[in-house]
């Protein structure tokens, strides 16, 4: 399983080398990112917290964004290149699949920080407030990305094309609607009940809290982790048997 694992990394990186698409997902658009908040901030003359906010905020979506979207594209790709009956019949098992590409993901945020971080020093003398907290949310930021990611990957086992394009949409909704810059009080009532059960809250909470604007919650974050885990592997389970059954595993076009 070790060697179809690196196997799997290494093709990525192959990709990531000849794709101007996949590079630009650690280059362009997380500078993009950065620097359309994090000059706004400037403009407004917002003060050193909330300044750090923002960059804490925008690290964290990049690491819920990078640990769900490898799987889905990397199946994708077999899919568009209509390589997915090799797939099928190598000795390949997407456990190995599912692994090497959340370590792709990992190691594409782990670029994304470095950068980040030196931009954030250069621009606005950003340390990060406390490293072990900081560290900790951002571990249960990406569980909570690779949770949803399961989902989505589920997804796109059934409905292939038709349901890519949730995994740009979803996770950014998600994250939105877990307060990544702000507290849910601004929501109504209603969508505070909802936003408190999204994988992402509790470790944006966390996160947030290390510069005075969120609430840390130990028990609920590892509940809320076991649960959306559990949720995830059943649902992604069911979407891979259903797609056997009614072959849409096998589907190239």
């Amino acid at each position: 399983m070790m060697n179809t694992i690196i196997a799997e990394i290494v093709r990525q990186g192959i990709i990531l080398k000849r794709n101007m698409f996949r590079l630009s997902d650690i280059t362009i658009w997380p500078l993009i990112l950065f620097y359309s908040l994090t000059l706004f901030i400037v403009f407004i003359k917002a003060d050193t917290s909330l300044v750090a906010l923002v960059i804490l905020g925008i690290i964290g979506w990049r690491i819920v964004y990078h640990m769900q979207i490898e799987m889905t594209m990397a199946y994708m790709d077999h899919y568009w290149q209509h390589t997915l009956a090799y797939t099928h019949i190598s000795p390949m098992r997407i456990s190995a699949f599912i692994i090497g590409n959340i370590i792709v993901g990992a190691l594409k945020f782990l670029l994304v920080l470095i950068m980040y971080l030196l931009l954030a020093k250069w621009m606005f003398a950003f340390t990060v407030p406390d490293p072990f907290t900081v560290t900790i949310a951002l571990l249960f930021l990406g569980i909570s990305g690779i949770f949803i990611g399961l989902i989505l990957f589920g997804l796109t086992l059934l409905y292939h094309e038709h349901a890519f394009n949730l995994a740009y949409a979803v996770p950014d909704l998600l994250v939105l609607l877990s307060g990544v810059y702000y507290p849910i009080a601004i929501f109504p009532a209603f969508m505070q009940n909802v936003a408190a059960f999204l994988p992402p809250f509790w470790g944006f909470e966390l996160l947030k809290s290390t510069v005075g604007y969120g609430q840390a919650n130990y028990p609920l974050l590892v509940l809320s982790t076991i649960a959306w885990g559990a949720v995830s592997l059943f649902f992604l389970v069911w979407c891979y048997k259903r797609a056997k059954k009614t072959g849409r595993l096998a589907k190239l076009n």
